[in-house]
């Protein structure tokens, strides 16, 4: 199911623009198909625009009143801690890599310069394999966090270049981000069967640069 077409091909370029009418249509469809709290932004390999389509949407939530917290969890890509002027130190990296324990989560916790809208950023881990990924410890962080928010937002590493399926599993829906002329026919037929494989639940996709 194709729940939008982007066709800015801007990167990272929105924060003086107005609301994006088709950004706040994806949210209401998104809302639409389903009311649940953790929504995972899946890519089959990197640069497919991801995280600039999590990010917009969790800022258009934040905009809406819903208290969003915003996951990156694709430490092959970090770039959110950039754009929101965030420490990237204090990181889901550091959480994983040192087992921080749950009840210290809260430090972990940036607030942004929108309101409503939180970041827990990836750091500079790009070593982290799918095992610390994949971890309990891990599924244990986005249940914790599950409470205090309205919504979740968690940018996930390329399925086909990881084991992150795991976390998709975890997660009640999730969105495909497939990038117009770059994301191959057979890449997305692969990673369809390995999400179907594991009844990971696929809102539909999102075709990103179109002309």
């Amino acid at each position: 199911m194709t729940l939008f077409r982007q066709t800015e091909k801007k990167h990272m370029q929105y924060f003086n623009d107005k609301l994006n009418a088709e950004y706040q249509q994806l949210c209401a469809t998104i809302e639409t198909l389903s009311r649940n709290k953790t929504l995972g932004i899946l890519s089959a390999r990197k640069q497919t625009g991801k995280s600039l389509i999590a990010l917009k949407l969790a800022t258009e939530w934040a905009k809406m009143g819903e208290k969003v917290l915003l996951v990156d969890a694709d430490f092959s890509c970090s770039q959110l801690n950039s754009v929101l002027n965030v420490q990237d130190h204090i990181s889901l990296g550091e959480l994983i890599h040192n087992q921080i324990k749950i009840e210290q989560l809260q430090q972990y916790i940036q607030s942004t310069s929108i309101t409503n809208l939180d970041i827990i950023t990836a750091g500079k881990h790009q070593h982290l394999s799918s095992t610390d990924i994949n971890n309990n410890s891990f599924l244990k962080i986005i249940a914790s966090v599950k409470q205090p928010y309205d919504k979740v937002v968690i940018t996930l590493p390329p399925i086909l270049s990881s084991a992150s399926i795991k976390i998709a599993q975890a997660l009640d829906n999730n969105i495909l981000i497939v990038n117009n002329g770059q994301t191959r026919s057979n890449d997305i037929q692969h990673l369809l069967s390995l999400l179907k494989l594991g009844n990971v639940n696929l809102l539909g996709y999102v075709m990103n640069n179109i002309d």
